[in-house]
C-alpha cells in the first residue's frame, strides 16, 4: 500500500516535471517560429524560394 503511494507520488511528481518541460519547450517553439519566419522572410526577398510565394 505504501509503495504504490510512493510511487503515485513518484509519477505525479516527473509528470509535473514534464508538463514544466513542455510548456518551456512550447514556449521555446514559439520563440524560435517567430525568428524563423522573420529570418524566412528576410532570405525570400535575397534568395526568392522556388515554388514560394512570390
Amino acid at each position: 500500500m505504501a509503495k504504490k503511494s510512493f510511487d503515485q507520488r513518484l509519477k505525479d511528481r516527473w509528470l509535473g516535471k514534464q508538463n514544466e518541460k513542455a510548456s518551456q519547450t512550447m514556449t521555446d517553439m514559439k520563440k524560435f517560429n517567430k525568428l524563423f519566419t522573420q529570418m524566412r522572410r528576410n532570405i525570400s526577398v535575397y534568395f526568392p524560394i522556388k515554388g514560394g510565394k512570390k
